[in-house]
């Protein structure tokens, strides 16, 4: 793949601003100069997760996670450095260099893919128009689907034919190879090729950009001497359609997700759909499949609170508990509603009518209740064993939750509705006393005290980093009092190195975004990304740079002596020449030493313009 140039990627990273890319996964709150929010990498209650809008980079305190749009981009979709620069080109609206021949072919394979779905889409759209297709018109009709709603969903159809959609993408320039690697067709054992959608009502399935990542076809007719046919059938797994990371319907619910901060799961499209046509527009689909990790993780990047939504039958309830055990143990509120007997989502609002469907789903139970009605509906809380019983069932999801408190919480409530020890059921639950294991920052932290590093010069060497990027006039400065070797944080010279090297190249400093994608040091860059986050509150800069920049000469001075004077030791049985040499040289630096302790009014435990150690060094990755 062509190796793009730094001005291009200087111009991507120009034009898409980190605040409204990261506002598309996570709502972004104000905090001071800063936008802060939970983290969509990692679980947690407190937000730790800071976007910049001036130096145009994000940071978790908490995990450590941070970088400029094309990091963010990778992490958040699993994407390759190339593949992030077009997807955010795209977006952009710049024309990036191809790697080969125009075409579908000069294409990364995801974007190839993405580009054959979309072209399927508009072919299943145009035949539900085709005469062929008023089976599937009416049975549209029936199901009480409006055109709006048909075209914000771009509902379409597969006609009856064997190689419908193959010819229609052929026509395109896509071969019949590359149909079947989308999922839309299928290769027999003899090697003949036909349509995987036939005969059927079309939803796309699209992943939170917008773009199709597979389809759903319900079958309108039943085929003839044909018992197996499926109702539904979605898309195989292919390179951008995973079922466990899908949820239909997730792209146009998920700002009103994050405007109610809440989230209906349902099972169904058009359990989705209808809702969603009648105002109801925070609701999902899981299509069938059993809720997963990655679900939970996705929904978590709009909101904590979900409601699942299930049809009063045996077949519900599985359908329930398989799968919102997992929400529950990635940290989502799990409520779940149950609709009147024989309705489904769809059916409930179109006969109960919106306002009852809402209020259904306003009275949903916790997850634990709802597990506990079940439990108690299995087996008799009167008895020994039906206790024994419910506690195991009941205990099984209280196992999952992550949060020891929530855990905790949990076996309490339920020694209290079985009357059983609490102590008991702790047991059987693994939930004794654990070791505390140090999270990344304290550990970073140990790591500096072990590298035997004084608290006050790490301060003093990050602090003075980190007014850098506010404070670019002090590069000159700088270059002129210090050279990157007198740093002792292998970060921070790395840091330090780059930003003296495109100054003395150009004259002038590095956007910090800039300077994130020049590191190769992944530590380095993660500390630029912490440094930049914080607000030092520094209210004199100059008497603050010179202080930073007198702690760390004076550091490099001290250390020099050491040096010298550990030769001393060791040449003892020189002549007496080099002992003088090494002496007077130990006097210069002495005498040096002096006159920055001088500049600095004689301090030397503390230095005026640097902010306390334990605000700084034990609080910074190391």
């Amino acid at each position: 793949m062509k190796k793009f140039s730094e001005a291009l990627i200087r111009e991507v990273q120009e034009r898409c601003d980190i605040v409204e890319l990261v506002s598309r996964y996570v709502p972004l709150k104000r905090a001071g100069k800063n936008l802060k929010a939970c983290c969509p990498f990692h679980h947690e209650k407190t937000p730790s997760f800071i976007v910049s809008p001036d130096k145009q980079i994000f940071h978790c305190f908490g995990c450590g996670a941070g970088g400029d749009v094309f990091a963010f981009l990778m992490k958040q979709e699993r994407m390759e450095f190339p593949e992030a620069v077009r997807a955010l080109a795209e977006r952009a609206g710049m024309q990036l260099p191809s790697d080969g021949p125009p075409g579908l072919q000069a294409e990364s394979p995801t974007v190839h893919l993405y580009r054959i779905n979309e072209l399927a889409c508009r072919y299943f759209q145009q035949m539900l128009f085709a005469p062929e297709a008023a089976a599937a018109r009416a049975y549209l009709q029936q199901r009480r689907i409006s055109e709006p709603t048909r075209q914000r969903f771009r509902i379409g159809y597969a006609p009856e034919r064997w190689q419908g959609v193959i010819d229609y993408l052929s026509g395109q320039g896509v071969p019949p190879d590359e149909t079947v690697a989308a999922g839309l067709a299928v290769r027999s054992e003899q090697g003949r090729m036909y349509d995987r959608f036939r005969g059927r009502v079309i939803f796309p399935i699209s992943n939170i950009q917008g773009k199709i990542s597979g389809f759903g076809g319900r079958i309108v007719a039943e085929r003839t001497g044909d018992q197996q046919t499926a109702k539904y059938i979605n898309s195989p797994e292919t390179a951008v359609y995973h079922k466990s990371k899908n949820l239909f319907g997730l792209y146009h619910a998920r700002q009103e997700i994050q405007r109610l901060d809440g989230v209906l799961i349902v099972e169904g499209y058009f359990d989705c759909i209808i809702p969603a046509q009648f105002g109801i527009g925070n609701v999902v689909a899981s299509l069938g499949t059993a809720l997963t990790v990655d679900h939970a993780r996705l929904l978590r990047r709009y909101s904590r609170n979900v409601t699942v939504v299930f049809d009063a039958d045996a077949a519900g309830e599985n359908a329930v508990l398989r799968g919102a055990d997992i929400l529950m143990a990635e940290g989502l509120q799990v409520r779940v509603a149950r609709l009147p007997a024989g309705c489904d989502p769809d059916t409930a609002v179109l006969r109960e009518g919106p306002e009852r469907f809402k209020t259904i789903v306003q009275s949903a139970v916790s997850l634990f209740d709802f597990s506990w009605q079940m439990a108690c509906a299995r087996h008799d809380k009167k008895t020994p064993e039906g206790k024994a019983r419910i506690a195991a069932d009941i205990l099984q999801l209280i196992g999952k939750i992550k949060d020891v408190l929530l855990r905790t919480a949990y076996v309490k409530q339920l020694a209290e509705l079985l009357d059983m020890p609490e102590r008991v059921l702790r047991q059987h639950a693994a939930l004794g006393e654990c070791a505390v294991a140090l999270p990344p920052r304290a550990a970073a932290t140990a790591c500096c005290a072990a590298e035997q590093r004084s608290p006050v010069l790490v301060s003093a060497e990050r602090l003075l980093l980190a007014m850098l990027f506010d404070e670019s006039q002090y590069l000159a400065d700088l270059k002129a009092a210090l050279s990157p070797a007198e740093f002792t944080d292998p970060q921070v010279r790395a840091a330090v190195e780059e930003l003296l090297g495109e100054f003395e190249r150009s004259g002038r400093s590095v956007r910090p975004a800039d300077l994130l994608h020049r590191l190769n040091d992944r530590q380095a860059a993660a500390l630029v990304c912490d440094l930049i986050a914080r607000d030092f509150g520094i209210q004199d800069h100059r008497k603050t740079f010179e202080d930073c920049v007198r702690k760390i000469k004076t550091d490099a001075i001290k250390k020099q002596i050491r040096q010298l004077q550990q030769q001393m030791s060791a040449t003892v049985a020189l002549d007496a020449g080099a002992q003088k040499q090494l002496l007077q040289e130990i006097l210069c630096l002495k005498k040096e030493q002096k006159k920055y302790e001088k500049s600095g009014c004689g301090e030397k435990e503390k230095e005026d313009g640097i902010p306390e150690t334990g605000a700084i060094a034990a609080d910074i990755p190391g």
